[in-house]
């Protein structure tokens, strides 16, 4: 079977290190970036069945990010988690406007962010529309 690939983005190294572990030791295969630039060359190269993505990273955004990635097909189709610091109302709206399917709020719970996590992955395995 293969390993589920969760595509972390975040300019927080301890927060990389957070996720990577969490992710790790419930058997996923978590692919660690700092910056926006990284994302594209690493979707290219590991094609991941999920992204977590920070709004705030230096360079190119977060929401930036999510926008190059609606424009080409076949990066469209990865679900996105929006995991930061970022929360207003006005930001998620955004952030799910863009076509995330999910919006976590910094701190997050690890339990509630493998949850949300399965959830996207399930929605997708039934062809569901994400959430």
């Amino acid at each position: 079977m293969k390993k589920i690939k969760v595509l972390v983005a975040d300019d927080d190294p301890a927060v990389l290190e957070v996720i990577g572990d969490v992710l790790t030791n419930a058997g996923y295969t978590a692919i660690c970036v700092r910056d926006g630039n990284e994302v594209f060359s690493k979707v290219s190269a590991e094609k991941p069945d999920v992204i977590l993505l920070d709004v705030m990273m230096p360079g190119i955004d977060g929401f930036m990010v999510k926008s190059w990635l609606n424009e080409d097909k076949t990066t469209a189709a990865i679900p996105v988690v929006f995991v930061t610091a970022k929360d207003t109302d006005a930001d998620k709206i955004a952030g799910l406007n863009l076509g995330a399917c999910d919006y976590i709020a910094k701190p997050f719970d690890n339990k509630e962010l493998l949850t949300r996590i399965e959830t996207v992955l399930k929605d997708r395995t039934e062809n569901k529309p994400a959430r």
